[in-house]
């Protein structure tokens, strides 16, 4: 079973009016950067949840809306029939796009799938850097070098 998607806009309505929003990222994720009154939910801890006895609608989110989509079915299973939920399309991203409120806490460190997508594209730019800097054959690689 899938769940329906509801735009972010929307989504922050029946949060506001008691839905309970939940963030199914890892803790760390969640720390660094969230929607204000969303709890947290890792979808590593799923089984241990009871979310069969919520009567408020339950909408779920996650950074980009993507993995939360791919796991729509696991979510659904944990939920009582009567029970509403949605899928914030385009996840936290899209939320913030939308111009509403995010929580950043940049004393807590980025989470490891961020490093590795900050990786690629800061080592284009330290290779063009140095090469600028260093030109071949001189040694040591000093500034004087090149201004002279």
């Amino acid at each position: 079973m899938s769940l329906p998607t509801i735009n972010p806009t929307d989504a922050s309505r029946p949060h506001d009016g008691g839905a309970t929003l939940i963030d199914i990222r890892e803790s760390d994720e969640h720390a660094r950067e969230k929607i204000p009154g969303a709890r947290n939910l890792p979808l590593s801890k799923l089984d241990e949840a009871d979310l069969a006895a919520h009567h408020k609608p339950i909408i779920f989110h996650c950074r980009s809306g993507a993995f939360t989509q791919a796991n729509a079915p696991r979510l659904a299973a944990k939920l009582d029939a009567a029970c509403e939920a949605f899928v914030v399309d385009g996840g936290l991203d899209a939320w913030r796009k939308a111009g509403l409120s995010v929580a950043i806490d940049r004393r807590q460190p980025i989470e490891l799938q961020r490093k590795v997508q900050i990786g690629p594209e800061v080592l284009p730019s330290l290779a063009r850097c140095s090469a600028f800097w260093c030109r071949p054959g001189s040694s040591p690689c000093r500034l004087s070098s090149v201004l002279d």
